[in-house]
């Protein structure tokens, strides 16, 4: 299994596990570093293979994955995702638009899609702002 596993101290936003399902190792470490003060861990995996284990076993809060694998039905995965965490919150990342993928994609329940490239900064602050909406509710 090729996955990496980071920690933090205590979350201060009471989130506790983020799942980022990468083959750019650049892109995943950069998402690591900008989200860790907002979960108490953070696995990272590599390729579809390896998220289907780590999610077998493990609820995420949230889940950050590419939707594009070389050897791996990007859709059909996303629906797996999908059914074996059915409450975390559901990012994905492709080079291919939103507009392309929302009617593939909508009945999934993807929370948010990025399209490829863009801005870090922007994807933490969507998840630092829906994060602590998440909390809000889950406290009501």
């Amino acid at each position: 299994m090729s996955s990496k596993v980071y920690s933090s101290s205590k979350s201060k936003n009471g989130f506790k596990s983020l799942l980022i399902i990468e083959s750019d190792e650049i892109l995943s470490k950069g998402l690591m570093i900008g989200l860790i003060d907002i979960f108490e861990e953070i696995r990272i995996a590599l390729n579809p293979t390896d998220a289907l284990n780590l999610i077998t076993g493990k609820e995420f809060d949230v889940i950050i994955t590419a939707v594009e694998f070389q050897i791996y039905d990007g859709i059909k995965f996303l629906q797996s995702i999908r059914k074996l965490n059915r409450n975390a919150m559901l990012i994905t990342v492709s080079s291919t638009s939103e507009k392309i993928l929302s009617e593939t994609i909508k009945h999934i329940g993807i929370d948010r899609h990025f399209e490829k490239p863009f801005e870090l900064k922007k994807m933490i602050s969507y998840i630092k702002e829906n994060t602590k909406n998440k909390l809000k509710e889950k406290s009501k």
